[in-house]
């Protein structure tokens, strides 16, 4: 029998840690089982994702929140141009993805649902005022 459950969180991002829990060996001196718990070999969670160049698949995203955030900054954004990305594979896929906006840039949270959920992509979170050293984190 496998259960889940959640770990201590990282600080560069918010993968929760999968642990198992095995049942054991009985005790006879206690009389009950010894429960072990240890890190699952079966899934890398809790590794920060890795930065990546943005795609034709990550421009049509951004492309698809762009005008929810026009509205949430009151302005247009003429300029609109996926840069880089990480992204994240829970309950759906999860895209953090520096944005160029002309000379600044902004960093958006973008999240796609599972297919048979049949959502549109949502744009979730954004930080604004970014600059183009400022490397995209999760957030």
């Amino acid at each position: 029998m496998h259960a889940a459950r959640e770990g201590p969180q990282h600080s560069s991002c918010c993968i929760p840690t999968i642990l198992s829990i095995h049942p054991g060996r009985q005790q006879p001196e206690m009389g009950r089982w010894e429960r072990v718990v240890r890190p699952t070999t079966e899934m890398m969670c809790g590794a920060p994702p890795t930065k990546q160049l943005a795609t034709a698949e990550i421009q049509a995203i951004a492309d698809k929140v762009k005008s929810p955030l026009e509205e949430k900054e009151n302005k247009k954004f003429p300029v609109f141009n996926a840069v880089e990305f990480k992204s994240q594979g829970v309950a759906g896929r999860t895209f953090f993805t520096k944005v160029q906006m002309d000379d600044d840039f902004v960093h958006i949270q973008v999240l796609e649902s599972l297919p048979q959920e049949n959502k549109p992509v949502a744009l979730t979170s954004y930080q604004i005022h970014k600059g183009r050293q400022d490397e995209v984190t999760c957030f």
